[in-house]
């Protein structure tokens, strides 16, 4: 007897969890990958603006901004540093952030012409990210940093706010420490 009580409270527990997964506003991991693949491939039909990013850094930045119409499903972020870059490009769908590929690019010394040289660039890292209720998910098996994760969120929003206010600079130094 109570082992049939249990099944059935088993069962409905299961039952209302599918229920509320299933009621979920947020795009599942498959229809992000679709959707960021649709932004990509249809990339030079989007809308484009951009802004300057105000970083502190020593090349400074820049946001790229893509919308389908009003709706903006794309911000791009390149953060200049002294002999690298930091690439973001954030995706969105409904105004909520729903997918992240962040990259390091650096750029080898040049005895010869005493500087870096941006004509040989290597791709230190890459990373992409789903991001559900708020938080971030590695696609592959890595982990990541509380601290890191919290900076992307942030800059995601950040960059969204401002797009939506029709800022042409936004400071990010404080994000960046």
């Amino acid at each position: 007897m109570r082992t049939q009580a249990f099944l059935s409270l088993l069962s409905a527990l299961i039952r209302l969890c599918c229920a509320a997964e299933s009621t979920s506003t947020q795009p599942r991991p498959l229809e992000v990958t679709n959707m960021v693949h649709k932004v990509d491939f249809d990339l030079k039909s989007l809308i484009r603006s951009s802004a300057m990013l105000q970083t502190g850094t020593d090349r400074g930045g820049q946001l790229t901004i893509y919308r389908r119409g009003s709706e903006v499903v794309r911000i791009d972020a390149t953060i200049g540093g002294s002999n690298s870059d930091l690439q973001e490009v954030f995706y969105y769908s409904s105004a909520n952030l729903v997918f992240l590929r962040s990259r390091r690019v650096t750029y080898p010394y040049s005895a010869i012409s005493n500087g870096f040289d941006f004509r040989k660039p290597h791709m230190e890292a890459e990373t992409t990210y789903y991001i559900r209720d708020g938080k971030l998910f590695p696609t592959g098996h890595m982990k990541i940093a509380p601290s890191v994760a919290s900076t992307l969120l942030r800059e995601g929003q950040l960059f969204m706010s401002a797009v939506r206010q029709g800022k042409q600079s936004v400071d990010i130094e404080n994000l960046l420490k």
